[in-house]
């Protein structure tokens, strides 16, 4: 420390030191310029860090991570999207959908890369406070809420096409729903981590391959039919795509988890990371592309209400000899939504654990003054007589080991007060039943809300179109693209100019389409449940 500060004081004692020590003087340093290309240098704080062991994730494993996120339930309503609007409107909507989503991921990414944030939440807190984070976590919530509907709808209209050759009637379906939901979804929501149901959300993307292969193969000899699918019915006006961009959107949406993904990919560069967005939105949209014209050949003929869930169109359609494959398609569906849907609830009972938490007199009681209990190694649990302590200090510790030494010698030994931890026992006791009641209960309340709700809304094309205009188009686009502005606003450049406009035509485009699709939607589920 002295000779390095010698160097900035007197020169002559610099040289002295450095004879002293022996040690050759450093040599000169070239400084090179952050500028690359006449762009101003960009400050980027990972989180983790680049070279930390957090990031073991290769880039194809997060591809598949996000693959999966996106290729779910939703897949099994993009027929009724397609057919809505016909495929000369269709698939550039679902093309530009894609496109929009990339734009926003990495734009998300970008505004993460520069405050050193790994999850949406904080990201919204660094740009905007608190209040934006409580927006974003609102809007997580009731997302994770309308998906969980959706899910438990899907499962019921499976369940409806497995008991179609009996003849079954609507209360036998809705009981088997609320059978299923008590023997599988119940006991996997009651984990207290997420992490350990990580491998569910890879049996969403079997399912789908496999409802995939089932309409490729059914979809074939009807391929010369394509022709009556390009245009959407006469009887639909314009407004019909309101309710199928929503669905499209949806299909692409993972911006709640995209951040957890670079957080721990390897090597976080940005090259790897453009490369790691178009290639997980590339093969998705080719998938979207095949399996939503195929479905929409197989339900060309069906009427548009029972195309809402493909495979229970097929189902009403055709009944020919490949049946089987129907309920091979059918079940490996049905069992990734089953193990898919407590992977919505637990966010969504954690959240309302906090909030009952929170508002509750439980709280209350565990910040009541409670005498601090210290350890030692010759007695049990004894009360510390100074509550603002964590301990006793060494000079009373060696009183008290004096103390129990005589103690010892006389044959005596003191004991802590039994009252005292017993009483500890007695709380920590109530307390750990108590919470095991809420944990149990709510977790109840929320299932039982998911199936009752599922039983009421006319079908699961309605639930994403609701979700999608209502709060798919604020987590999608609006709050990518804001935050985007928040945080890269004053960024200078060409390219940085473009890409702050077209973040400004998404919020504002998405904005008024979320209170159009909103409104229209909402209206048409409402006059269906009071009609």
């Amino acid at each position: 420390m002295a000779a390095c500060a010698a160097f900035e004081e007197d020169d002559d004692f610099a040289k002295a030191m450095h004879m002293v020590l022996s040690t050759p003087p450093p040599p000169p340093r070239r400084f090179i310029p952050l500028i690359q290309r006449g762009r101003p240098p960009s400050l980027e704080l990972l989180s983790p860090a680049a070279t930390s062991p957090l990031r073991e994730a290769p880039l194809w494993g997060c591809v598949g991570t996000m693959l999966s996120t996106m290729i779910g339930g939703g897949v099994l309503s993009l027929p009724y999207a397609l057919k809505l609007t016909g495929l000369t409107f269709g698939l550039p909507l679902l093309v530009l959908s894609a496109a929009a989503s990339d734009f926003a991921l990495y734009a998300l990414c970008s505004a993460s890369r520069r405050t050193g944030t790994a999850t949406l939440a904080e990201l919204a807190r660094h740009a905007q406070g608190p209040r934006l984070e409580n927006v974003v976590l609102a809007a997580l919530f009731v997302l994770c809420a309308f998906v969980s509907v959706a899910y438990a709808r899907l499962l019921r209209d499976l369940i409806s096409l497995f008991l179609h050759p009996f003849e079954a009637s609507t209360g036998t379906v809705d009981r088997c729903l609320v059978g299923a939901a008590v023997a599988v979804l119940f006991p996997l929501s009651l984990n207290k981590e997420l992490h350990r149901l990580r491998y569910a959300a890879f049996t969403s993307f079997a399912g789908a391959i496999c409802v995939a292969a089932l309409f490729v193969y059914r979809a074939t000899p009807r391929r010369h039919r394509v022709a009556e699918i390009l245009w959407p019915p006469a009887d639909l006006d314009l407004s019909a795509a309101l309710e199928a961009l929503p669905i499209m959107v949806l299909l692409f949406l993972c911006q709640f988890n995209v951040l957890s993904i670079h957080a721990r990919l390897h090597n976080p560069t940005r090259p790897r990371l453009k490369l790691l967005i178009h290639v997980a939105i590339g093969v998705t949209v080719l998938f979207y592309i095949v399996i939503g014209v195929a479905g929409t050949l197989v339900c060309a003929d069906a009427p548009l209400s029972v195309t809402q869930d493909a495979l229970s169109c097929l189902a009403a359609t055709t009944r020919t000899s490949s049946d089987a494959l129907l309920a091979c398609a059918g079940g490996a569906f049905a069992c990734s939504i089953l193990l898919n849907t407590p992977a919505l609830i637990i966010p969504l009972r954690d959240s309302l654990g906090l909030v009952f938490e929170k508002c509750c007199f439980c709280n209350q009681r565990q910040n009541t003054d409670v005498l601090p209990v210290v350890v030692h190694e010759k007695s049990s649990l004894r009360p510390n007589p100074n509550p603002n302590l964590g301990g006793l200090d060494d000079q009373d510790q060696k009183l008290d080991d004096d103390d129990d030494d005589d103690d010892d010698a006389r044959g005596e030994r003191r004991s802590p007060a039994p009252l005292q931890g017993q009483g500890q026992g007695r709380r920590r006791w109530f307390e750990f039943s108590w919470g095991l009641v809420v944990h149990v209960g709510i977790t109840a309340a929320i299932i039982s809300a998911v199936v009752v709700a599922a039983q009421r809304v006319p079908g699961v094309a309605s639930v994403w179109a609701v979700c999608g205009s209502s709060v798919g188009l604020f987590v999608a686009f609006m709050l990518p693209c804001g935050l985007y502005l928040r945080v890269r606003g004053d960024k200078e450049g060409h390219k940085a100019l473009i890409r702050q406009a077209v973040c400004a035509i998404l919020v504002i485009s998405s904005a008024s389409l979320a209170i159009v699709c909103t409104y229209r939607n909402a209206r048409a589920i409402l006059f269906f449940s009071s009609g």
